[in-house]
C-alpha cells in the first residue's frame, strides 16, 4: 500500500499549483482588454489565461470516452510511478538533488493525469476544456515544443500577459517567459520539496528554463526553426 506520509509531497505540490494558478488568473484579468470574465472565471475556470477560453469547445459523445480512457490510464500510471518513486527513496535513502530528478516523470504524468481529470469534470457543462499539452512529440523544434504543444495553457497566458504587451521586443519577452517560468517552477517543485524534506536544489529550475531560452535563441540564429 501507498503510505499516506508519501502522500504530503503530492498535496503540498497540488497546492502549489492552486496558488499559483489564482495568482495568474488574477494577472489575466487585470491584462485582459476586451472582455471582462471577472469571479466565473477567477473561480471556476481551470484555465490561466482568458485567452485559453477561445479553445474551449462542445462535447460530443467521442469526447467523453475519450477523457474517460484518458483519465483511466494516466491515473493508473500516476499512480504505479508514484509508488516506485517512493519504493526508490526509501531503498536507496535518496535525498537532496536525486528527490527532484527522480521525481520528474511523477511530475510530468501528474500533469498528464490533471489534465484529463479537469476535463471530466467539465464534460457535465458541456463545455471540452483544452487538454494542457497537444501532441508534444509532433513537436519540430524547441520553440514549437515550448511555443505550442507543451503546456498550451500557461502558453496563452504567456502571450497575453507576456508577448503581447512587449510585442516590439520578442528576444526579451522570450527570455522573460523563461524567467518567469524557472521561478514557478522554483516555487512549485523545489519549495515545496523544501518544505516536506529541509531540502531542495534551489537554482536548478532557473539554470534548467534558462537554457531552454538559449536553445531557442541558437535554434534561431542557426537552424531557423524556432516558434516564440
Amino acid at each position: 500500500m501507498l503510505a499516506v506520509g508519501n502522500w504530503k509531497m503530492t498535496w503540498a505540490f497540488v497546492t502549489a499549483v492552486a496558488v499559483l494558478g489564482l495568482l495568474m488568473k488574477a494577472a489575466s484579468l487585470l491584462c485582459n482588454r476586451e472582455r471582462p470574465r471577472g469571479l466565473p472565471f477567477f473561480l471556476l475556470s481551470p484555465l490561466a489565461s482568458v485567452d485559453s477560453l477561445r479553445r474551449v469547445g462542445a462535447v460530443t459523445m467521442g469526447d467523453v470516452r475519450q477523457t474517460l480512457l484518458r483519465c483511466g490510464w494516466t491515473i493508473s500510471a500516476f499512480l504505479i510511478v508514484h509508488w516506485v518513486y517512493w519504493q526508490l527513496v526509501a531503498t536507496l535513502n535518496l535525498s537532496g538533488w536525486w528527490l527532484g530528478y527522480l521525481g520528474v516523470p511523477l511530475v510530468w504524468l501528474m500533469g498528464e493525469a490533471g489534465g484529463p481529470v479537469v476535463r471530466a469534470l467539465y464534460l457535465t457543462s458541456g463545455k471540452l476544456v483544452p487538454l494542457p499539452h497537444d501532441h508534444v512529440l509532433a513537436a519540430g523544434s524547441l520553440g514549437e515544443f515550448w511555443g505550442q504543444r507543451w503546456n498550451v495553457w500557461f502558453s496563452d497566458w504567456f502571450r497575453q500577459v507576456i508577448f503581447r504587451p512587449w510585442r516590439r521586443m520578442p528576444v526579451q519577452a522570450m527570455v522573460v517567459v523563461f524567467l518567469i517560468s524557472g521561478a514557478m517552477h522554483e516555487f512549485v517543485l523545489n519549495f515545496t520539496l523544501w518544505l516536506i524534506t529541509n531540502h531542495a536544489p534551489f537554482g536548478s529550475m532557473m539554470i534548467y528554463f534558462g537554457l531552454q531560452a538559449l536553445g531557442i535563441l541558437v535554434e534561431r540564429k542557426w537552424f531557423s526553426k524556432g516558434t516564440p
